[in-house]
């Protein structure tokens, strides 16, 4: 093996309170969660959820009419960004549609316009006389009322199948309007102005149909203008179906640059469909949905995949492109996907749990690995009784919002939100000093540090991403580490600390490598000289006082930098190096 050398002196511990990510927000609603039963004897159904610029959350759904002609109705429900039902909307918090000439409705998806209003798609279907569903859109002014100036009386009613009604629905830059139609095979897209007329210039006369065998459930707009839908083909042969994606172009043909000639299809094991999709800052497409085998037992496993801009397979996520290992062979759909800040991913649906079927939370890492550093392994869950997740919605305060259904008593199911606390941008800093790097027996030492730490653990990794535990120590004894089998390569190594409330917390990336980073003068008055830096990569440096707060910032483009730091006050500093993936960190001393 190469000499290796130790490039760095300290390690960032970020003790984190009982508020880590992944454990539940307890300002939200009751300890974090919402629950909600409007104690008729029928219960709502909750399809999805979409959230206000104001972080206010409408969950959407059907509810039971007071009428015997009309069994369920559009329905639309409220809360406040903080799980309280909003009373200025609706009936206490509760809006609720019934639509001329149909029996059953229901609405499926929902978005907001630009001036707050509420738009709802679903399904109609007048069961006494003709089994056809009509696809309908309603809108909601922000107090819930009907937007009477949508449509026709604030309704839009299209019957053009048999088959599916409308489902999901998305508003351009422009406020025209993008709903899927149909479902099972003759499905197509309209668009429709601001004020509910069908746009003639879109496709076909307002149509943009498309070919039998597809059939899709989420429409998203990327933000050039074009059209994604996701959804399954089923082949002609009537073979396993498989993940599928289509982009249109603004005029509602199909975008040929994308896939094979405008279509993306993904092969699994077993039957797949997509159920929800998303846009990274980087413009490349994340779905999710399952894929189910029919061996006598319905048996659906979460499945997820990432696309580049073209439509192709991102093979640096999961293995080639595709996850669908997340829970082994239990029982498993994913719902809902959301893209968070530094493109980590979100995932909700539900899962096995020990007696019935648990709502689940995961969290992705960019590389389409669970993210250990949020929940449990990168798993979290709220309820203890039988429950879903519809949907996943980030808050403008990056705090994570499930929506999705309960059964607290058998027999019903109620509306069930909770809150989870996302990264914190505020976190205590404590600094442990690596004594020595133990070369000849590859190792690490730290310095155990006061306060509410009960145990370190030691993670090595061979790409800074996959971790595993290969050491475990209580608080009180050892505080050093001998690896007797380092990896081939590459060593990357981090200590994981639990405090003695269990919050659990991680240090910063050390990476091992035959580098070595020198800093001169040390202590400095005013220029700080930094060699061995990389010459091909620019470099990012840091000054960070003993406190964790950032005090100055610089990017080098050579091996060798000088930085001014005339201005700072005279005490320690860390600075930390950030390059090729690598992260450094030196102390040096301001006179």
């Amino acid at each position: 093996m190469k000499t290796i050398f130790i490039f760095t002196t300290y390690i960032l511990l970020a003790i984190i309170s009982k508020a880590q990510p992944g454990t539940l927000d307890k300002s939200f609603g009751t300890d974090g969660k919402v629950i909600t039963n409007f104690g008729d004897s029928t219960y709502p159904t909750i399809n999805n959820a979409i959230i206000q610029a104001d972080d206010k959350i409408v969950v959407i759904g059907s509810y039971a009419s007071a009428t015997e002609e009309h069994p369920t109705s559009f329905a639309a429900f409220r809360y406040t960004s903080d799980g309280n039902l909003d009373y200025n909307f609706g009936d206490s918090g509760k809006a609720v549609v019934v639509i001329p000439f149909e029996s059953w409705s229901e609405a499926r998806y929902g978005a907001i316009q630009k001036d707050g209003k509420i738009l709802l798609s679903g399904y109609g279907w007048y069961y006494y006389f003709d089994p056809t569903y009509s696809g309908l859109i309603t809108r909601l002014n922000t107090d819930g009322s009907i937007d009477s100036s949508f449509g026709t009386n604030g309704i839009i009613q299209i019957t053009k199948n048999k088959s599916g009604g409308y489902g999901s629905i998305a508003v351009q830059a422009d406020n025209k309007i993008v709903v899927i139609g149909g479902a099972g095979g003759s499905g197509f897209i309209n668009r429709f102005l601001e004020n509910g007329t069908l746009d003639r210039t879109f496709g076909d006369t307002g149509y943009a149909f498309i070919s039998e065998h597809y059939s899709f459930e989420s429409c998203k707009i990327q933000p050039d203008g074009k059209i994604v839908v996701g959804g399954n083909y089923y082949p002609v042969d009537f073979t396993t179906r498989k993940f599928c994606l289509q982009r249109y172009l603004t005029d509602g043909t199909l975008d040929k640059s994308f896939g094979d000639n405008g279509t993306v299809t993904t092969a699994y094991n077993d039957d797949a469909d997509i159920h929800d999709l998303a846009f990274q800052s980087d413009g490349k497409i994340v779905v999710t949905g399952e894929t189910t085998k029919f061996s006598g037992n319905f048996e659906p496993r979460f499945a997820t995949a990432r696309y580049n801009v073209d439509g192709s397979l991102d093979n640096s996520f999961g293995t080639n492109g595709k996850i669908t290992t997340l829970f082994g062979d239990s029982f498993a759909i994913a719902e809902s996907i959301a893209v968070m800040k530094g493109d980590k991913i979100l995932i909700g649906g539900e899962k096995d749990g020990d007696t019935s079927s648990d709502g689940v939370l995961v969290r992705l890492s960019a590389n389409g690995f669970p993210d250990s550093g949020f929940g449990y392994n990168g798993e979290a869950s709220g309820f203890e009784y039988s429950s879903f997740i519809q949907s996943v919605l980030l808050q403008s305060t990056d705090k994570i919002v499930t929506v999705g259904g309960a059964s607290v008593t058998e027999g019903s199911i109620d509306i069930a939100l909770a809150r989870y606390n996302n990264d914190l941008t505020q976190k205590q800093i404590i600094i442990t000093k690596i004594r020595r790097w133990l070369q000849h027996h590859h190792g690490i030492m730290w310095d155990n540090n006061n306060g509410n730490i009960s145990s370190y653990a030691v993670q090595r990794s061979s790409d800074g991403e996959h971790w595993s535990t290969i050491y475990h120590s209580p608080f009180t004894t050892n505080n050093h580490y001998n690896d007797p089998s380092p990896l081939n390569g590459a060593n990357y190594y981090r200590l994981q600390t639990t405090s003695t409330d269990g919050a659990v917390a991680y240090s910063n990336i050390i990476a091992v490598a035959n580098h070595e980073i020198k800093i001169s003068p040390n202590p400095a008055s005013n220029i700080l000289h930094i060699e061995g830096l990389s010459s091909t990569n620019k470099t990012q440096l840091t000054i960070i006082d003993f406190a964790g707060n950032i005090k100055q910032q610089a990017v080098a483009g050579n091996n060798a930098c000088n930085v001014n730091i005339a201005s700072l006050h005279p005490r320690n500093y860390l600075l930390k190096i950030e390059m090729n993936g690598d992260v450094v960190i030196k102390k040096f001393v301001k006179e």
